[in-house]
Formats: structure tokens, sequence, C-alpha cells
């Protein structure tokens, strides 16, 4: 379901966030001694930080397309704009606002679609099934009464 794939990226991010996190706080803790190496090792850190949000990023832009739901657009170099907040590690990434209206979005296009795909199901599946039990319920009984009119037959 599109919940899964909209999870998803969250998911992925958080535990690769977890992983960076895990990776770089002992380093950065032991280079605290030493100035250049700390800056060095908190660039690497904030860099790749950069690298799960332009994921993140791509992937929840990825899902709304496929779905059809607009996504905002990009700005050119040297524009501002608010639903997108310019990195210099990955370029554009959205900006959480932007990012939660829309993953609303997409939650909103996945319930419409899901709703007209539920139209089918009580339109033509339910009646379908209720009428396959109701065939089946009629054969049982016939069968019980072919059987019970045998038995008493049988009797002399």
């Amino acid at each position: 379901m599109i919940f899964n794939k909209l999870s998803r990226p969250e998911r992925i991010a958080a535990r690769a966030t977890k992983r960076v996190e895990k990776k770089y706080r002992p380093l950065l803790s032991a280079a605290k001694s030493n100035r250049d190496k700390h800056d060095d090792l908190l660039a690497e850190y904030f860099y790749e930080l950069d690298q799960i949000e332009a994921r993140r990023t791509n992937d929840l832009v990825r899902i709304a397309r496929s779905l059809g739901v607009p996504v905002p657009p990009r700005p050119g170099l040297g524009e501002e704009d608010q639903n997108w907040e310019f990195n210099s590690n990955t370029g554009h990434l959205l900006s959480e606002k932007a990012a939660s209206e829309l993953t609303t979005s997409i939650r909103k296009k996945h319930t419409e679609q899901l709703d007209y795909q539920m139209l089918w199901v009580r339109t033509a599946v339910i009646p379908i099934v209720g009428l396959l039990a109701t065939i089946i319920g009629v054969l049982g009984s016939i069968i019980a009464l072919i059987s019970l009119l045998h038995s008493l037959k049988a009797k002399p």
C-alpha cells in the first residue's frame, strides 16, 4: 500500500541517521582535542546527513509524481522559495513545511484512490460473494433433502 511506500523513505532516513550518529558520535568525542580533525569529522557528519535528507526528498517527490500529486517546482539558481531550501552539498531540499504538505497531499490522493477501489468492491465483489454463498447454501439444502429422502426410502 502507499502508506508503506510513504513511510519507507522516513524509515530509511531514520535508520540511516541513527547509523551516521552512531558512527560519528564517538569519533567526534575522541577528536575534541584536535580542532582540525574535529572540524573535518563534523563536515563529514553533516555531509552524510545532507545526503540522507536529499534521498528522503527525492523519494517523496517520486512518490508524489507517480500519484499525480503536484510538487512545488524547484527554484532556479539564486532564486528564493519557501518550499525549497538550498544546500550546498545536495542542491535544493524540501522544507519541513513543504514536505509535510506534500505528505498530506499524497495521503489524501491515496485515500481517494482507495475509496474508488472500494466502490468497486462494494458494488461488484460483495454482491457476487453473497450470491455465491446463497447458491452454496441452497445446494447444501438440496443435498440434505435428497439425503433425507433417500434415507427414508431405504427404511421399509
